[in-house]
């Protein structure tokens, strides 16, 4: 099967959970492993729209950021109005070796879809949650 032959279901993104949308992501940028982290609680993320090979581990009074000269991993923080609503973490490239420049750049495409996802997502659930039946 060649690649132009391969069909991708159409799924209404904006319903998509974490999970959905990381495994979503592993197969737009080749990965073994791709996760989507939407903290519930105000953790602090920083707020700037971040692209990185490495490794980030959110803590109670920030976030450590482990960069990577081996680019077997990358992460993103996912932004949208200047607050940090989420990040994804990639690694195990599945084609090459090690990630390139362009997967990178990929990721930082994605980003921003995924981040309007996740919002609009929280927007949906707190919106069904506070309707009470009558």
């Amino acid at each position: 099967m060649k690649c132009s032959d391969r069909q991708y279901e159409a799924q209404d993104l904006a319903t998509c959970a974490p999970e959905e949308l990381g495994s979503i992501l592993a197969a737009v940028l080749g990965a073994q492993r791709c996760t989507v982290h939407a903290p519930v609680d105000d953790e602090n993320l920083p707020c700037a729209p971040v692209a990185a090979f490495g490794e980030i581990h959110p803590s109670s009074d920030g976030a450590i950021v482990e960069y990577t000269v081996a680019r077997d991993r990358m992460f993103s923080v996912l932004s949208l109005n200047g607050e940090a609503v989420a990040f994804v973490q990639v690694s195990g490239p599945r084609r090459r070796p090690h990630f390139t420049d362009l997967d990178l750049q990929l990721l930082r495409i994605m980003s921003g879809f995924i981040a309007t996802t996740v919002t609009t997502n929280r927007r949906l659930t707190q919106g069904a949650a506070s309707i009470q039946p009558s």
